[in-house]
């Protein structure tokens, strides 16, 4: 079971579901996606008990080349930590 919520441009925006494998037993986590202008996903922010609070944060990086041109993800668990850790860059790093 899930929802879901859309923007005035039709880009989903919000996404909320159940986790459990098992059976459904309610919605239990969250997810709230940021895009840039070319309709890539800039940033996630996921609450993962729905208790008003994000949980963790994952960014992308885009790079200028193509559409496509994944740079790198940084996923910060640690909320406190302003500046995360850049968890997996794609390819060579092209900073």
């Amino acid at each position: 079971m899930s929802s879901y919520r859309y923007n005035a441009l039709g880009w989903r925006t919000v996404k909320r579901f159940d986790t459990s494998m098992g059976g459904y037993d309610g919605i239990d986590q969250e997810r709230v996606m940021l895009y840039d202008a070319a309709w890539r996903m800039v940033e996630e922010r996921v609450d993962t008990d729905l208790d008003d609070d994000v949980d963790y944060v994952s960014q992308q990086f885009w790079g200028l080349r193509y559409v496509d041109d994944a740079v790198a993800k940084r996923i910060n668990r640690d909320l406190a930590d302003p500046d995360g850790r850049c968890r997996r860059p794609f390819g060579r790093n092209r900073f």
